[in-house]
């Protein structure tokens, strides 16, 4: 036991440490520290110096003690008044502070790092961008949120820690909360799932949910990172609708679309159009073909599109003609965009394909009537011209027949010369019938009774080796035509139906009624829409090909050897039906044989057409006087001739405003107005009815070798008129004058 004085035990133990002040303070308040002083002041000094000065002080301070003793323990005893004992208890002391000194120090460095991440971690939740919260487990109820969250949902802070996560979430969504709940409480992280969150204002937002369960204040709570993907959401919905609409779009395309590979030389892809266009019953079959030898009819025509593509990174307008399933040819027209590799070559197409068949059918079948049109007017201006110089040459020829004698030679002389006239008005009619400028004199009548009586007569005409079968349908409709022309319509097809069948064979003629819709009307040029009778002529010979149909109408055509036929048969027919209104159309192939069919419009029942008067036969009058109108001098001449010869009284005029004249000037009465219809200036019709404000009971002859008469060329001939067809036999113009009262048209 040491008994030194207190300074003197401070003094000697105190100058190991840092905190000698301390230390002395302490073993002078403390009680019973003179028995044991050193121990536990000593300790109390080298936790106080490692507490408030770092652990690196109370090591130091440790180890200038553990210097000290062990020179004290070297010393000889009692140098310093310690003995050896206490000495060596002394250093065994020190290694023991020595290690408590160690396991303050890493306390304190553990507590200041677990601060630091605290800290850290803190900052990391509070200051996120991204909503954050902690939740309890067990009642849902949120326990913390930061800024971004209250920014966001637009809930305070006090607002937050009285709500439940369930609180957020839409109603329909609340048992779905629950289940994930209870889920969650079995699994340590949870991975990322979408939800629907309520924002205070109402707004409803897609979010991303990830969690991860920890401990927070003793309470199993979970960490919640929520990640706001509306606006993703939204784009990648509107994206989705984007795709759904172009792919709509594609797969219900009226065209044909395509993307294809030049390398595989086969698509990559096709929509309904295209596999519809080409004829097969699924995109498969199509993909399997090889565009070259299996779409195109000519691969010249893809390599030529290659070879274009490479120049042009867009193309259209080519057209081109593919193969369908079934081998028939379609014409295409095609546009699109080339698509290059890597390389910048060009690697494929993407292509549009639109069916132009039907177009260039249509375009064929208008050209066609544009040249009918312009050949039937050419042909009724020549077959005009050419009526007046047979007119003349008719009635000259009339009127030396009735100077000469039976006997003298010249009288066979002038026979032939009228024959021969004669021949060539035949001709000219049926010019004016191919160009529709023949005046007809349409009623409306019964197409099935027309044809029963023109069946009696043509086993006759086509011969006894050729079967006819009528199929008439009971009941149709009536229409107006006129008779005659409808009897030579007929004639001439069964007679091109015989020469196709020089072996026998079948001719059938049907009839049926159908309405015309507009569907058909786009496919057939100059058709008309609404109900019509059908007259089909169809015969078992040997057909025609596609060349000879395109030209089967036009006048001079033939398919006959040289001298059996004029051409004209068929293009007549054409020209009768279509001034009645119809239309015609032939289907035939080599070897399969030929049908036509007549539409005609159907007349509604209960019309009927009056017929147009004859003239009555009776004698001439003499004194009757005759206005005749004719712009052709040299048929004016010659009628007037032929008239006055059969003695009546001639007035002439070239034109209109002429013969009005002449009428207004006549003194006396004018019986009779013979006519031309088409005149420069005053028509025919327009003078007729001036002539008749004069002279109201005038007999009006209208004469004409076309007309383009509204009225007159859709056969509405006024009743009580009489019409002479150019070029006529001068005795028909006597007769239709004759009966005539001189004391008729008399003026008023």
């Amino acid at each position: 036991m040491l008994a030194e004085p207190q300074y003197r035990q401070a003094l000697r133990y105190g100058i190991t440490l840092p905190g000698t002040a301390v230390a002395v303070l302490l073993t002078s308040f403390i009680p019973g520290a003179r028995e044991e002083p050193f121990f536990p002041f000593f300790t109390a000094s080298i936790v106080i110096s490692a507490w408030f000065g770092g652990w690196l002080g109370g090591v130091l301070g440790m180890f200038l003690s553990t210097l000290a003793t062990a020179y004290f323990i070297m010393e000889p005893a009692g140098s310093l008044g310690i003995e050896r004992q206490d000495a060596i208890r002394l250093l065994a002391f020190d290694s023991a502070a020595l290690l408590l000194i160690g396991f303050v120090a890493a306390f304190r460095s553990t507590r200041a790092a677990l601060g630091g991440a605290e800290e850290r971690y803190r900052l990391l939740f509070e200051r996120s961008p991204q909503p954050m919260w902690v939740y309890d487990q067990e009642t849902l109820r949120f326990l913390a949120v930061n800024d971004a969250a209250v920014d966001r949902y637009g809930y305070s802070q006090g607002e937050f820690l009285n709500m439940t996560i369930a609180d957020i979430r839409p109603s329909e969504d609340a048992p779905r909360v629950i289940e994930s709940a209870r889920e969650a409480e079995r699994q340590e992280s949870l991975s990322a799932s979408e939800w629907r969150h309520c924002k205070k204002d109402g707004t409803v937002c897609d979010v991303l949910i990830s969690s991860h369960a920890f401990e927070w204040k003793g309470k199993a709570a979970r960490l919640v990172l929520a990640t706001d993907i509306t606006e993703r959401r939204r784009a990648e919905r509107a994206l989705a609708e984007s795709e759904a609409n172009y792919r709509s779009l594609v797969e219900n395309a009226p065209y044909a679309i395509y993307v294809s590979s030049i390398e595989d030389d086969r698509f990559l892809s096709v929509n309904p159009a295209l596999v519809n266009m080409l004829g097969y019953r699924s995109k498969e079959e199509v993909l399997g073909l090889r565009l070259s030898t299996d779409v195109y009819c000519d691969p010249a025509d893809r390599h030529e599109i290659i070879e274009r593509a490479r120049s042009f990174d867009h193309f259209t307008g080519s057209e081109v003609n593919l193969k369908r399933q079934d081998g028939t040819a379609i014409t295409v027209r095609v546009g699109g965009r080339t698509l290059h590799d890597s390389s910048g070559e060009v690697a494929g197409f993407e292509g549009i394909l639109e069916d132009i068949t039907e177009r260039r059918k249509l375009e064929e079948q208008f050209q066609q009537a544009q040249k009918m049109e312009a050949v039937g007017t050419f042909a009724g201006g020549l077959a005009h011209d050419f009526n007046n110089i047979l007119m003349i040459t008719q009635s000259y020829a009339a009127m030396l027949l009735e100077r000469l004698a039976q006997g003298d030679r010249l009288h066979k002389h002038a026979e032939s010369i009228l024959k021969a006239a004669q021949r060539g008005a035949q001709l000219t009619r049926q010019l004016l019938a191919f160009s529709r400028r023949q005046v007809l004199a349409p009623r409306v009548l019964s197409v099935n009774e027309l044809l029963t009586e023109i069946g009696e007569i043509l086993p006759r005409l086509i011969g006894e080796d050729i079967k006819v079968k009528m199929i008439l349908q009971p009941g149709i409709g009536r229409v107006r035509v006129d008779s005659s022309q409808f009897e030579q319509v007929i004639m001439n097809l069964a007679t091109n139906a015989r020469d196709a069948m020089p072996r026998g064979g079948t001719l059938t003629i049907e009839t049926s009624e159908t309405e015309l819709d507009q569907a058909y009307i786009r496919n057939h040029v100059g058709s008309r829409p609404g109900r019509h009778v059908m007259v089909a002529v169809s015969d078992t010979g040997m057909g025609m090909d596609a060349e000879t149909r395109a030209r089967i109408f036009e006048p001079f055509f033939t398919t006959k050897e040289i001298g059996r036929g004029t051409g004209l048969g068929l293009s007549s027919v054409y020209g009768i039906v279509k001034q009645s209104g119809g239309s015609i159309w032939v289907y035939s192939e080599p070897g399969k044989g030929t049908t036509f069919k007549i539409y005609l419009p159907r007349i509604q029942a209960g019309i009927e057409e009056e017929a147009v008067e004859a003239a009555p036969a009776a004698t001439p009058v003499e004194g009757t006087t005759v206005l005749l109108v004719e712009d052709e001098d040299a048929v004016r001449a010659a009628a007037a001739d032929y008239l006055q010869l059969r003695g009546f009284h001639v007035l002439t005029a070239s034109n209109g405003s002429e013969a009005l004249q002449l009428a207004r000037q006549h003194q006396g009465p004018i019986q009779a107005l013979v006519t031309d219809i088409v005149m420069p200036g005053i028509t025919g019709p327009e003078l007729a009815h001036q002539i008749a404000e004069l002279f109201p009971q005038v007999r009006i002859i209208f004469t004409s070798g076309y007309t383009g008469d509204t009225v007159l060329s859709q056969g509405m001939l006024r009743p009580g008129s009489t019409l002479l067809q150019k070029p006529f036999p001068l005795e028909d113009l006597v007769r239709a004058l004759q009966g005539i009262s001189a004391g008729d048209g008399a003026s008023s």
